[in-house]
């Protein structure tokens, strides 16, 4: 969700700047559809392999290594461009702090005690909610975990992370630079936002 706002952010601002949709398919970005699909990854694959009742030690992180190899393979294929550095670092960090930590992003006790919301709270302490652990005293680089509450007024609707937020610039700035007017020497090329 946070993702979205950050690309929604992008957008707009490449799209006040002058920009267009159509500007997307100018083939500047490579390997574009790599994040699509990482995500399409980090939803299906842990339910197919449920689905196929597969086991073993591979099983738990086999969908993170793929997702995050995709991004960071992303992130390395656009390194010339301004955003791919907060991409790429906010990928390593979120990786780095799952795989130590058993394949699963901690989640500081400090932003959900006491927390009110849809009981976000109770199916987090019961490990109902999937990719995600409650910290204790043996989490490792709690500070890349998820430490920030994301709230609407008293509820807490969410966590994040640095590496959320760090990804997050990476994601505005590739919305803004897939939308944004594309210079040809000293002239600005402009097009109809639709």
């Amino acid at each position: 969700m946070i993702l979205l706002m950050f690309a929604a952010i992008g957008i707009s601002l490449g799209l006040y700047r002058g920009g267009s949709f159509r500007n997307i398919a100018d083939g500047t970005v490579r390997f574009l559809p790599l994040p699509i699909f990482a995500l399409l990854l980090e939803v299906w694959l842990p339910f197919l392999l449920t689905t196929l009742n597969l086991s073993g030690f591979w099983v738990k992180p086999l969908p993170l290594v793929a997702e995050y190899g995709m991004l960071l393979f992303f992130s390395a294929a656009n390194i010339r461009s301004f955003w791919s550095g907060w991409f790429g670092v906010g990928t390593l960090f979120n990786f780095a702090v799952m795989a130590l930590n058993g394949w699963a992003m901690p989640v500081s006790q400090g932003i959900v005690s006491g927390a009110a919301g849809s009981g976000i709270v109770q199916r987090l302490a019961a490990g109902e909610i999937s990719g995600y652990v409650l910290a204790d005293a043996g989490t490792r680089l709690l500070f890349l975990g998820d430490v920030i509450g994301i709230h609407l007024g008293a509820n807490l609707l969410g966590f994040a992370s640095i590496g959320d937020y760090l990804l997050g610039i990476g994601v505005a700035g590739l919305a803004f630079r897939l939308v944004c007017p594309r210079y040809s020497g000293k002239r600005l090329e402009r097009g109809p936002a639709f």
